[in-house]
């Protein structure tokens, strides 16, 4: 039975019940819809339509899987197991498989070396080796599923890597062979919910708690941008004429300069006029 026939059985069994109901613990399927691998040595190549996902010390593998299967409304409360299985084609080289959650949005059509999506701690691990060959391996990815079912928002995906050498290639959705791989979510029984009953009697306040212990100081903050120029203040009076200060000691004579050259002799004037002789 596929994840649609199963939500349609769900679907119907719950419009079916006018009164109060209650459902077993059921299964549901969450196909993967988005996956593909990138490759250091050839990093701005895209590998969204290959048949494989590669994972080997060169390459990661990207899976996002559809949880819109889920009822409406379910919450990681009603979550009680999630396996992810991923058909295994080939195992080169034995080893461990790690698995991190992806934490920013990607797409299988553009994802490349150059363009990975950034990623958070290891979740778990899963060893494979050749007899994993042809056959599912299985993930759990329960803490993940129940986040993803409380915040949508950070549904994308996880990425597979290895750091023991294993190699090993899995079945990608794009494969002719139907072995696409699918997150299992089992769920818990869920029923109507009860009317609401009357609000208690407000308890009385409790003791107050004791005071926290005084939080570490905080880092000093950025200096503030310097203040603008102010107004030039008014001229002061002027203050009072200085008594004048005592006469100085009187310098020493300098030393007498050297005697001038002699100018030339002048032209000598013409002789003047006799005198008018004196009387007896």
């Amino acid at each position: 039975m596929n994840f649609n026939m199963k939500r349609a059985l769900i679907s119907t069994a719950i419009a079916s019940c006018a009164a109060p109901f209650s459902i077993n613990a059921f299964a549901v399927d969450g196909p993967v819809i988005n996956d593909a691998y990138i490759s250091t040595i050839q990093l701005n190549k895209n590998f969204g339509t290959d048949r494989d996902l590669l994972v080997d010390s060169k390459h990661d593998s990207y899976i996002r899987i559809d949880l819109s299967t889920l009822p409406p409304g379910t919450s990681s409360t009603q979550i009680s197991h999630a396996s992810l299985r991923l058909w295994v084609n080939k195992v080169n080289t034995d080893g461990i498989i790690e698995v991190y959650p992806v934490t920013s949005a990607w797409d299988e059509n553009t994802l490349t070396g150059n363009t990975v999506p950034l990623a958070g701690g290891l979740l778990t691990k899963v060893e494979i080796s050749a007899g994993n060959e042809n056959q599912y391996i299985i993930i759990d990815l329960t803490g993940m599923a129940k986040i993803w079912a409380d915040y949508p928002a950070q549904n994308f995906g996880v990425v597979l890597r290895t750091s023991s050498g294993a190699v090993a290639t899995l079945e990608s959705k794009e494969a002719a062979a139907s072995h696409g791989g699918m997150l299992d979510i089992t769920l818990q029984a869920i029923g109507n919910s009860g009317a609401t009953g009357a609000t208690g009697a407000t308890g009385a306040n409790g003791a107050p708690g004791t005071k926290g212990a005084t939080g570490a100081t905080g880092v000093a903050g950025a200096t503030g941008v310097a203040g603008a120029t102010g107004v030039a203040g008014a001229t002061g009076v002027a203050g009072a004429t200085g008594v004048a200060g005592a006469t100085g000691v009187a310098g020493a004579t300098g030393v007498a300069g050297a005697t001038g050259v002699a100018g030339a002799t002048g032209v000598a004037g013409a002789t003047g006029e006799a005198g008018a002789t004196g009387v007896d």
